[in-house]
């Protein structure tokens, strides 16, 4: 499969001891829909520590000026506005570097 486990992981006669950028990082190692491999458990030794780069991984950065930043504001902005009208309007004038979420699902 090309994701650099050792064959005793793949046929359940070994475990995996690795750092959490091997399987934290935006890039799959076990497919996609009906082509993933179920995994049943995953232990993390100092899980506090492994947090920022979980988070570093699944976070996107766009510059506020950005034509895709734009965009994005358009297609979000009524979810945005629901979460906090007055914090979104903060955001957006420039008076507030606050963090908001963008919902998983929205109906575009």
């Amino acid at each position: 499969m090309g994701n650099n486990f050792p064959d005793e992981f793949w046929d359940n006669s070994a475990i995996q001891i690795t750092h959490v950028q091997k399987l934290f990082n935006g890039l799959t190692k076990f497919g996609l829909g009906n082509q993933s491999i179920e995994l049943n458990t995953i232990v993390l030794d100092d899980s506090h520590a492994c947090i920022d780069s979980i988070e570093a991984s699944t976070t996107l950065s766009i510059p506020k000026g950005s034509e895709l930043y734009s965009n994005i504001v358009h297609v979000f902005r009524d979810a945005l506005e629901t979460q906090g009208y007055a914090k979104f309007q903060e955001i957006l004038s420039g008076e507030s570097n606050e963090v908001m979420l963008i919902p998983l699902l929205v109906m575009v």
